[in-house]
């Protein structure tokens, strides 16, 4: 190994010990503080029935169909007020009603309903006597972590099964579209990264920066390190200290365009043949 390859790896290697599953901020002691009430009651206390809103849903129908009387309705849109726009409610999200725990039908008037905007945004409506609405902001982690992984299937899976996010590949396909062909991916390629993940309750927010990263094909390593000269110009640069951004994309259609999945054996779109497919369409 020469005195290039010592200096990346052990930026590696010291980037992966002070780094690696440090949490931020918002780290696990406040997250099991605000944990048992993360919206400001005992949700154990209640029985729950939650729901998708429906296409073509209005909050009123919503909190009818929660079972919220006609009588209580506009004294909880008043209660909105600035904390929550009703023409904001969107089809497909969650919506969770908290019942008197000796109803098991959880029927009747539900004493708080959840609102789940995204993963992060929650609004709380407290539906009987004082009625009030309060917005929910779930704590955030960020970390800081290592992936390795070598192609055997296929650079979507083989990341599933090592941990790692699916927005990783995206973060690595725009680093590396200069000098690498992610739609030619072999078997035994490999990928080496030290990034940054923003997560909200164990789910995948962002990839929010990789520092640096590897691939590797044989005996060839191809590095990438991140240094933002904060001039809205190059990011990345290889171990030579050339910028990672060429004249000419590798593959110059986005990665990010997926509309097969990557096999080892797919028919030929023209000869109907079954042969090696390597990359993602």
């Amino acid at each position: 190994m020469n005195a290039r390859r010592l200096t990346i790896a052990a930026l590696f290697l010291l980037l992966t010990l002070c780094g690696c599953g440090r949490r931020g901020v918002d780290g696990a002691s406040q997250e099991e503080e605000r944990k048992e009430y993360r919206f400001g009651f005992d949700e154990d206390a209640f029985g729950s029935r939650d729901r998708l809103i429906a296409n073509g849903e209005t909050f009123f129908g919503m909190l009818g169909k929660m079972g919220v009387p006609s009588e209580v309705h506009y004294p909880i849109l008043q209660a909105c007020d600035s904390t929550f726009d009703v023409r904001k409610i969107r089809a497909g999200q969650t919506v969770v009603g908290y019942y008197d725990n000796s109803d098991s039908l959880c029927a009747g008037c539900p004493e708080y309903i959840v609102y789940h905007g995204d993963l992060i945004n929650k609004t709380v409506f407290h539906c009987k006597d004082s009625i009030f609405v309060n917005s929910v902001q779930m704590p955030v982690d960020r970390d800081t972590l290592f992936t390795d992984v070598t192609i055997t299937s296929s650079l979507w899976n083989d990341m599933l099964n090592a941990g790692a996010s699916p927005l990783l590949i995206l973060k690595l396909s725009d680093i590396y579209a200069w000098t690498v062909d992610f739609f030619g991916l072999q078997e035994g390629d490999r990928f080496r990264a030290v990034y940054g993940k923003t997560s909200c309750e164990g789910e995948t927010i962002s990839i929010d920066t990789i520092y640096l990263s590897a691939f590797s094909r044989g005996e060839k390593d191809l590095y990438a390190v991140m240094y933002n000269q904060g001039d809205g110009g190059n990011v990345y640069w290889n171990e030579k200290g050339e910028s990672m951004r060429k004249a000419f994309l590798k593959a110059p259609l986005q990665f990010s365009r997926i509309s097969s999945g990557f096999s080892y054996h797919r028919k030929h779109p023209i000869s109907v043949k079954v042969k090696a497919h390597t990359g993602i369409d």
